[in-house]
Order: structure tokens, then sequence, then C-alpha cells
């Protein structure tokens, strides 16, 4: 499916901030809209983009857990669940009352281990790829996700203010793990940008715009 129409109906293209004119060192006012790209939407600040950032995840969190326990039992043997419960691990010596390790036990939790981690790297590699989809599917063909429709929130090309193609979504979604491994920075710059972008906004070319009036 192609990009959606411009937001607002009869505009080509959205109002971008020109570059300053200059004429013998003077600055040339020009006429800038501050607050958003087009008349009648302005741009989406950090709380209102977190709180539509936390319902998704409350969303995605259903999904993960219906998937992740499920997974992991199955990849656990009766004899793993009771070593990872500890049974067996240790014995009383007769003699001296004093607890030693039971050899077996101790070969047993290292292949429960074994097997827990190996259920838990594919559980991580399914969770991802759901949210990958869930975030670049609903940017690309809804403009937004349900926390984001919920709280208001549109993702949009910022020069056109059409809808992005799967290929952008997946480009800032890409954005998205950037900003997060790098402690977040990537999301707290929306609060400083003048336009309001995150990391991946920049690395995709969005802005998030909201209604108004």
């Amino acid at each position: 499916m192609p990009p959606g129409p411009p937001l607002q109906p009869g505009l080509s293209s959205w109002v971008v901030p020109p570059p300053q004119a200059t004429l013998s060192g003077w600055v040339v006012p020009e006429p800038v809209l501050r607050n958003g790209p087009a008349p009648g939407y302005v741009y989406v600040g950090f709380w209102r983009r977190f709180w539509a950032f936390l319902v998704d995840g409350i969303i995605l969190a259903i999904p993960t857990w219906l998937l992740a326990v499920p997974l992991i039992l199955a990849q656990l043997s009766a004899t793993d669940l009771n070593t990872l419960g500890g049974q067996g691990l240790f014995t009383v010596d007769p003699t001296t009352g004093q607890l030693i390790e039971n050899p077996q036990a101790a070969a047993n939790l290292n292949t429960a281990m074994g097997h827990l981690f190996q259920g838990a790297i594919g559980i991580w590699i399914a969770l991802f790829v759901l949210q990958v989809l869930y975030f670049a599917l609903f940017w690309s063909k809804r403009g937004a996700t349900p926390g984001q429709q919920l709280l208001g929130v549109q993702v949009r090309d910022e020069r056109t203010g059409a809808r992005i193609s799967l290929k952008r979504a997946l480009l800032r979604y890409f954005g998205y793990v950037v900003s997060i491994w790098i402690v977040y920075i990537g999301f707290i710059w929306v609060a400083f940008d003048s336009r309001k972008q995150g990391w991946h906004d920049k690395i995709a070319g969005t802005v998030a715009v909201r209604r108004v009036g």
C-alpha cells in the first residue's frame, strides 16, 4: 500500500522552517511555524510520546508472557524443572551431618541451565520480530501504534506529511534500537529538539504530530 496523502488537504508539503537569509550581516526575519509543520498540527512533546510508548509496552507485554512461559516450559523436561527447583543438589553426610554436593545433580543443573538458555534465546528472537512487526506495520498502515492513537499522536514524513512506507517504518524502528542502546538518550532528545524529534525520527526523516483546534 502506498503512503497516504498529506495530513492537510490542499497542501503539497508541510511548512519546513526556512534558513535565515542575511544581508550585509543583518538577519532578515523569516516567517517560521515554530510549534508545528502545518496549520492545525503541532509537534508532540516528550511526555505524551512517553505515555504512548508505555501503553504500547503494556499491549506487547500480553503476548510476551503468553508466548514466553509455554515456550520455556516446552524446553524443559521434568528432570530440568526438579533440578532448577533445587531438588537433590545436596545430601546430608550421615557421619558429619554436613551438606555435601551431589555430583549428578550438579551435572543435571548445568544441563537444565543450557536448556533454559536455549529457550530464552529463541523467545528473545521471536519477541524481537513481534515488536518490529508491531511498530513498523502500525506506523506504515495506520500512521500510529495503538498507544499513539490513544494519545492522538501521528507519525508522518517530516517533509510531506504523508504516512511513511514500510521501509521507512523499519528504519525508524532501527532508530528505536539505537536510541535504547545508548542509554535512552535518543528518546530524551525529544525534550530538547526544536521539532521534538528523537534520534529515530532524525534517522527515518519523521516527525510526531497531533491535530489541534
